[in-house]
Order: C-alpha cells, then sequence, then structure tokens
C-alpha cells in the first residue's frame, strides 16, 4: 500500500509538481511533465542553467512569489524545490 503524501513526498497530483512540470514543459518541449517527478533534478530533465532560470522565472510568476536566485542550487531534487516554494507561498 502507498504511503499518503506529506509535505516532504509530493503526489504525482500535487499542485506545485504540476505547475513545475508545465514550466520545463514550455521551457524545454521535449520534456514530458510526466517526466517531472520529485526524485529528479531540472539538470537531470536536461534543463541547463538559463532552462533552470527560466524555469523558476515561469514557475514563480505562475505562484506569484519571489524567491532569492541563492536558494536555487543545480542538484536540487524537485521535491526539495517544491519544499523551497512552499515556504513563500
Amino acid at each position: 500500500m502507498s504511503q499518503p503524501a506529506t509535505s516532504s513526498t509530493p503526489a504525482a497530483s500535487d499542485p506545485l509538481l504540476e505547475v513545475i512540470g508545465e514550466a520545463v514543459h514550455a521551457v524545454v518541449p521535449e520534456v514530458d511533465p510526466a517526466d517531472v517527478t520529485a526524485d529528479r533534478t531540472l539538470a537531470e530533465l536536461g534543463c541547463n542553467s538559463v532552462d533552470r532560470a527560466e524555469v523558476m522565472v515561469a514557475v514563480m510568476g505562475d505562484l506569484g512569489i519571489t524567491v532569492h536566485p541563492s536558494e536555487f542550487s543545480r542538484d536540487l531534487s524537485i521535491r526539495s524545490l517544491i519544499a523551497l516554494l512552499r515556504k513563500y507561498e
């Protein structure tokens, strides 16, 4: 039986995961939003540094929040990114 989703383990239907998946697909169209899972990083999804910045600008715009760029790292998992974004919601 699967574990219920918590703030540290986003479910596939997590709204933030969906927002990130859509932003990644908009920036890197060859990435299927379904491939954006909690355990992956933007770099693993094929996003270079410019792509990652564009994804984060799009996500922050969609959410109406601002996160200082120093809080993002190349190896930040989507799960960790969601936790970071939740701090600013």
